[in-house]
């Protein structure tokens, strides 16, 4: 019979009570130490007691009386025996309020940045003209210019609706805000639309139209009509067609190609020019109305492709133009007349004449005269550092100008004027003070 474990208890004094585990066979690198035994030869091992122990049993060193009978240990396992483990309950840890409140605000301001550029996104050319929506009046589907229209504003990204209006032929502009705020308790951005009407209509009328309500003396009568339903609205009117119409007029009998727009020309009364435009001036400072007169369909798509291109961008240019105000200096016309310099430096001198330049009186000839003594604003601030006050407003007096390359040529010099000047611009600390 093979045997598993084998436990011998030892008589000895010297040593404690040892347990002795043997396998099929001990290795040979394990040191054995003499142990004294019982003499078992007359004992069967079979008779010897089994004592079935847990896997989870670890026998240990322990002092066994030495009268006690050899015990033969098998070491089983039941699989259907659970192991009991402890289990260790974790203790909630303090919720750290300082800590929370310091994870939230720094959400709260991310999301805040977050929304500061979708706003200053949403306001830059090109991509504003998604937050503009065009209204366009059923009856101009009628006109030649209407689909290239209708081409422009999709191209440009521009949403458009076709509906049914109280004034036929008439365009009308809506303006889609996005107003953002934050959820506190979902720590979210949320986004509301809402829409708002621009305060400008746009009519456009055929020449015909126009001729006959001119020639019956209602022009006047229907815009006025138009501009009290159109309350609080600015009121433009485009007139298709007005010159070639006239030219028309004037060239009946031949075959013009400013025939072709008319179906029946004949048919249309004459009016007098000078007139009707009279009538045009008159309407336009009674009711605040301007008029367009326009003969290309590309011109007119232009137009209304214009007119949403200015609605979509005036958020955007009122901030440019508030910053601008906010400067000292005219910061459009930066870029204007200016000098290059590279890295090298190359430039720096024609930069210092330009400055110079800019002085009253001051040709190129003068501030070159200035240049070829102090190359450079250093040279001269250091010049007048060095000088009293009276030296340094009569420092630059007596530099010769030189009128041309001709040695023989006159010369005068800077003048105590000018030196004073230049003098109190380059030393004052007051930067209100007049150099006149």
């Amino acid at each position: 019979m093979k045997m598993d474990t084998i436990i011998c208890l030892s008589d000895s004094d010297k040593s404690n009570d040892s347990l002795i585990f043997s396998q099929k066979q001990q290795s040979q690198n394990t040191p054995s130490s003499p142990v004294n035994h019982y003499n078992y030869d007359d004992i069967e091992i079979d008779d010897l007691p089994v004592l079935n122990i847990p896997s989870n049993y670890s026998p240990l060193r322990r002092k066994i009386s030495p009268v006690c009978s050899p015990i033969k240990t098998k070491i089983t396992q039941d699989k259907n025996e659970p192991v009991k483990t402890k289990k260790k309950t974790r203790q909630p840890k303090p919720i750290d309020e300082e800590k929370l409140k310091r994870q939230r605000d720094a959400k709260i301001e991310k999301l805040e940045k977050k929304i500061a550029l979708m706003i200053q996104k949403n306001s830059k050319p090109g991509e504003c003209m998604k937050f503009i929506k065009v209204e366009l009046d059923e009856t101009l589907k009628s006109f030649d210019f209407y689909q290239q229209s209708l081409s422009e504003l999709i191209g440009a990204g521009v949403s458009f609706k076709e509906v049914s209006m109280m004034i036929p032929n008439s365009i009308k502009w809506i303006k889609i805000n996005e107003e953002y705020s934050i959820d506190e308790k979902e720590i979210n951005i949320q986004t509301k639309k809402q829409e708002e009407e621009e305060n400008l209509v746009l009519i456009i009328w055929d020449v015909e139209y126009v001729v006959k309500l001119f020639n019956d003396n209602e022009l006047s009568s229907t815009i006025i009509n138009i501009s009290k339903i159109l309350t609080n609205k600015r009121l433009s009117i485009i007139i298709y067609h007005l010159e070639d119409y006239f030219l028309a007029k004037k060239n009946a009998g031949g075959k013009k190609k400013e025939q072709q727009y008319f179906k029946d020309l004949k048919k249309l009364p004459k009016i007098d020019r000078n007139l009707f435009e009279i009538t045009l001036v008159e309407l336009q400072l009674e009711i605040n109305c301007n008029f367009r007169l326009i003969d290309d369909f590309e011109e007119i798509s232009l137009v209304i492709y214009q007119y949403t291109k200015s609605f979509a961008e005036i958020d955007y240019k009122k901030n440019e133009a508030a910053i601008m105000e906010e400067m000292d200096f005219y910061a459009a016309g930066e870029n204007r007349d200016t000098v290059g310099v590279d890295k090298d430096g190359n430039g720096l001198k024609n930069l210092w004449i330009k400055q110079l330049c800019m002085f009253n009186a001051v040709g190129l000839s003068t501030a070159e005269a200035i240049c070829s003594v102090y190359p450079s604003p250093v040279a001269l601030m250091n010049a007048f550092v060095n000088c009293s006050i009276e030296e340094g407003e009569a420092l630059l007096k007596d530099i010769p100008i030189k009128r041309a390359d001709d040695p023989l040529a006159t010369h005068r010099k800077i003048g105590p004027e000018l030196s004073k000047k230049l003098h109190r611009m380059f030393t004052s600390e007051d930067g209100e003070k007049l150099l006149f």
